[in-house]
């Protein structure tokens, strides 16, 4: 519909230089440079030649002479040596997807997941912080997949992956206890690559204000069971302060989760994410998954060692490079 109504507005445009529709086959292409508009033709440079003009003179008369309708075609621009660009519309831009999105309609002729299940995990940004522009775009592409599948006929599951374990939340229970200690006037050394953010500072100053007050709020963020893992830390800051300093770093780093994933999850509510699942991946370590499935990789001759890591033939199924492992 589109095309046409462009086609036949340039067709009557050059018929003023006797040129009619049986003369000549109009093509209408994307421009490799998007900046260039939605679509573009290389008539003037066709017609240049037959005419005995300089394309892109006839160009401009061109598009200039194109009446076409204004809720339709934004603009008409000349590039280059004679092509004529078009763009269209942002009413009609929404229009033409409005039309291609009828939920009761086209999909429901495409039912090739038979109910089959597909575990889809999106977002799962570290628990250090609070959640960016980057993971809004990581749920707004992975919510959006997990509504075509489940619409498409499959058993979408939508997943997020907590980084629970290993050397970041350290990092993070240490800056957070640094922090602290900092408003308690007692000296300490900030941890090299520690978290300097000011949702840090606040949250050492909320614990030094409110110690128990705030433990209880930050832990009713959390009333299902896959949060209760996290095994809140018991006492209060002050409790915590006095610890040997491997443990009150563990106890901070209890208490920064569960603030930051409360944040996070309360972000992803307000977006429109839902997860099925928010699964850590210190059970994984816990359960003895990881080493098992490495062990089993080995066994399918999938991995190899070379420069002291284990790698995984990647490449023999169809990735670009072979990965490490560990």
């Amino acid at each position: 519909m589109l095309e046409e109504i462009i086609r036949n507005g340039l067709l009557a445009a050059v018929e003023t230089y006797g040129v009619y529709e049986e003369d000549v086959v109009i093509e209408l292409e994307k421009p490799r440079d998007r900046s260039h508009g939605h679509l573009s033709t290389n008539l003037a440079l066709m017609l240049g030649g037959r005419l005995k003009r300089k394309p892109r003179e006839l160009a401009g008369e061109i598009a200039a002479a194109v009446d076409l309708p204004r809720d339709v075609i934004e603009s008409v621009e000349i590039a280059g040596p004679g092509f004529i660009n078009f763009r269209i519309a942002r009413p009609f831009q929404t229009r033409l997807l409005m039309e291609l999105w009828d939920p009761l309609g086209s999909l429901q002729d495409i039912r090739v997941g038979g109910g089959k299940r597909i575990n889809v995990e999106f977002i799962s940004a570290n628990p250090t912080g609070p959640l960016n522009v980057v993971s809004a775009r990581a749920g707004a592409f992975g919510m959006t997949l997990v509504k075509l599948l489940e619409a498409i006929g499959y058993d979408a599951h939508a997943e997020y992956y907590v980084n629970d374990a290993g050397r970041q939340v350290k990092l993070l229970g240490a800056s957070l206890r640094a922090h602290y200690l900092k408003l308690t006037g007692e000296d300490s050394v900030f941890p090299e690559g520690g978290y300097e953010g000011r949702y840090l500072e606040i949250m050492a100053a909320e614990l030094l204000d409110r110690d128990s007050a705030a433990i209880s709020e930050a832990a009713q963020a959390f009333n299902d069971e896959s949060f209760q893992r996290i095994g809140f830390p018991s006492g209060n800051a002050e409790d915590w302060r006095a610890l040997p300093e491997n443990e009150s770093v563990r106890s901070f780093a209890k208490y920064a989760l569960m603030k930051i994933l409360g944040w996070q999850r309360e972000t992803c509510r307000r977006f429109g994410l839902r997860f099925e699942t928010w699964y850590f991946e210190s059970e994984l370590h816990e359960t003895k998954r990881v080493e098992r499935a490495l062990e089993k990789l080995k066994k399918m001759g999938a991995t190899f060692e070379e420069e002291g890591a284990v790698w995984f033939r990647a490449t023999a199924y169809g990735d670009e490079k072979d990965r490490v492992l560990v």
